[in-house]
């Protein structure tokens, strides 16, 4: 039900968390990874919320590989949100998320195998082909999704209904606009 989907409580207050990682695998390959968030109750009955969140992938790479040298890989992804509750019933909710998911910033692949001839027959080629692995395009989600508690707190379920309009899906300028449609019931116990 989207990323904002009523988690803030009715007091006005200001939330700011920062949370960072590191993970180490195989003795080379380190990344990194920090989220940003930011959430305000602007009334006891809607919030706001944005959140940023940057990655970094060390490269890896063998001269022996197929893949000789991938770079260093940087991500970045941005979300804004706002949830109204008491809309029609005291127990349901409208949320609204703008958001562009993790994107590739900077990295590029080095292959070896056979190399390109060179456009001119009398200069020497050197080094393999580089591929650009950053996309072609951003894409940019939104989202608008309602959800219905039924029963005290919900306790004979909720009932939500989600709308979702993607442009440049998968971050490809080739993709056309998809339109994502669900319904979901879900009854704890």
């Amino acid at each position: 039900t989207g990323l904002f989907g009523g988690q803030f409580g009715t007091a006005a207050a200001v939330a700011l968390m920062l949370a960072a990682a590191v993970l180490h695998a195989l003795g080379e390959l380190a990344s990194a990874s920090a989220m940003w968030a930011l959430g305000y109750a602007l009334t006891p009955t809607s919030s706001l919320m944005g959140l940023v969140s940057y990655g970094k992938t060390e490269g890896i790479g063998s001269p022996d590989s197929l893949l000789s040298q991938v770079s260093s890989v940087r991500t970045v992804a941005y979300s804004l949100g706002y949830v109204q509750r008491q809309i029609f019933t005291s127990n349901d909710r409208l949320a609204f998320t703008l958001s562009i998911p993790a994107k590739v910033r900077t990295s590029s692949l080095d292959y070896s195998g056979v190399l390109t001839q060179a456009a001119d027959p009398g200069v020497a080629v050197f080094g393999g082909p580089r591929l650009n692995l950053r996309p072609t395009a951003t894409e940019h989600d939104l989202e608008f999704s309602y959800t219905r508690a039924y029963g005290r707190d919900g306790s004979r379920g909720r009932l939500t209904g989600a709308l979702m309009w993607r442009l440049n899906p998968g971050h490809d300028a080739n993709a056309g606009p998809d339109l994502l449609m669900g319904v979901r019931y879900s009854y704890g116990f």
